[in-house]
């Protein structure tokens, strides 16, 4: 059996997410154990691929996030939870038009398939139960 290549932006497959999981689990398994919300693990490795395409073809394209949320008409904070993997701060229409901007629409398309019900919440603008808002100028 060979194994695939896998990058930071290496749409993973449900099998690897579980195993990335359940190292993560078994490597942190005492502090896992004394935290009393635990994070979402999960969550945080799926979206971790979106987030470092989104900033790599961002970078290709030699654009610092003020720049880009400048192009997009959105707070910087936005984009950058977006690239941060921050769910919780993540509004659908904004990473929906930055996929666009960023001419990613395609590889999103496949990661969407691989990730459907992330991709739901993300883009249903539930993502998250955070609701304090940064300085729009952050």
């Amino acid at each position: 059996m060979s194994r695939r290549k896998i990058t930071p932006t290496t749409i993973l497959t449900d099998s690897e997410v579980r195993t990335v999981v359940a190292g993560v689990r078994v490597y942190f398994a005492e502090w896992f154990d004394r935290v009393p919300q635990r994070p979402d693990f999960e969550t945080g490795v799926r979206l971790g691929s979106l987030a470092k395409r989104c900033e790599a073809r961002r970078r290709e394209m030699r654009l610092s996030i003020a720049e880009a949320a400048r192009l997009l008409q959105v707070p910087q904070y936005r984009l950058k939870a977006i690239e941060d993997a921050s769910p919780g701060y993540i509004r659908g229409k904004i990473l929906r038009a930055y996929v666009v901007h960023l001419g990613v629409s395609a590889w999103y398309k496949r990661w969407k398939r691989a990730n459907p019900a992330l991709a739901t919440r993300l883009e249903s603008d539930g993502a998250g139960e955070q609701r304090d808002e940064p300085d729009e100028g952050s």
